[in-house]
């Protein structure tokens, strides 16, 4: 029998209702009133949340995986108006997958926001809740059977500092991409430093390289048809940065993979737009002039800060 509170708890941030009615279930309403820019049917919604993980077999991105995964999507960077859940973004929010493929459904829109919203204003159910639903995959995965957990499909969330890494159990290999060196460099669980075509990016990588760290770079070729399921016809240069590069399409299981190697991502983009976005941020790299790319002199983050070059290892 699932647990209930005994009296159910409500609490408003901004246009965002969160009611728990137990451990396990939780209703986010969407309420905006007055100027705003959404068209009439993002303006009032009402979501049950039940769970947190999602099927890896649900997303294109972990379905090619080898071993049975668990994913958590939420709105990513400030999109969703409580907080940065990726607070290293620069270049890349331009071109984020967010919007890509089931991303544009409003029912999987609102499943995403539902889900940002209970991480910021009912955090400690959040946390218990996942944590939870991280334990009861392992404890369902077959005798001697390896699982995966990817909690930032569209986030950066430092989970370390949650304890849901030393709650996870031994069996659930969590894993992610960062943007954050300093994160990249301490590997609190299986992470790969995503690569974001500055200067500062690219001085944080040569040393992540250096010792051991998977760097993962998107690449693109300049040729026709390369939107939405076109991307597949790209190809990756053999090395960058010096190291080999190997083909990060081919299974989203970053754990499996080489150390010290660059993970090569071709550019998906479902719109001409979003792709050209991508390519003049910087963000992706041309596949065919590689040896020659030259990284941006500096960017600020989205926040307003400057990202400064950082010394990762003594």
């Amino acid at each position: 029998m699932s647990r209930k509170y005994s009296n159910t708890i409500t609490k408003s941030v901004g246009p965002y209702t969160v009611t728990l009615y137990s451990p396990d279930c939780a209703v986010v309403q969407f309420t905006q009133t007055g100027p705003h820019r959404l068209p009439v049917s993002q303006r009032h919604w009402q979501v049950k949340v039940k769970t947190l993980l999602g099927a890896g077999d649900a997303n294109p991105k972990t379905a090619k995986n080898i071993v049975e995964t668990r994913g958590l999507s939420l709105t990513p960077h400030v999109l969703g108006g409580l907080g940065n859940v990726c607070p290293h973004a620069t270049t890349c929010v331009a071109s984020c997958l967010n919007e890509s493929g089931r991303g544009t459904a409003s029912s999987v829109r609102h499943a995403r926001l539902a889900r940002y919203a209970l991480f910021f204003i009912a955090r400690d159910w959040f946390i218990d809740k996942l944590t939870r639903e991280l334990r009861a995959f392992g404890a369902g995965l077959p005798a001697g059977e390896t699982g995966g957990g990817r909690l930032n499909m569209f986030s950066d969330i430092p989970w370390e500092r949650y304890g849901i890494v030393d709650a996870c159990p031994d069996n659930v290999v969590l894993y992610d991409y960062t943007k954050s060196p300093q994160r990249a460099a301490a590997q609190p669980y299986d992470l790969t430093y995503s690569y974001d075509g500055t200067i500062e990016s690219a001085h944080h990588a040569e040393q992540l390289l250096a010792h051991g760290v998977n760097v993962s770079v998107c690449f693109h070729e300049d040729i026709p048809g390369t939107c939405g399921k076109g991307a597949d016809k790209q190809t990756l240069p053999a090395s960058f940065f010096g190291v080999r590069v190997i083909d990060g399409t081919l299974t989203d299981w970053r754990p499996g993979d080489d150390r010290g190697v660059v993970v090569g991502l071709k550019l998906k983009a479902r719109r001409i737009v979003d792709r050209a976005a991508a390519i003049e941020s910087g963000f992706s790299v041309d596949a065919v002039t590689s040896a020659a790319h030259v990284p941006l002199v500096g960017v600020k983050t989205h926040t307003g800060g400057s990202v400064r070059p950082l010394a990762l290892f003594a």
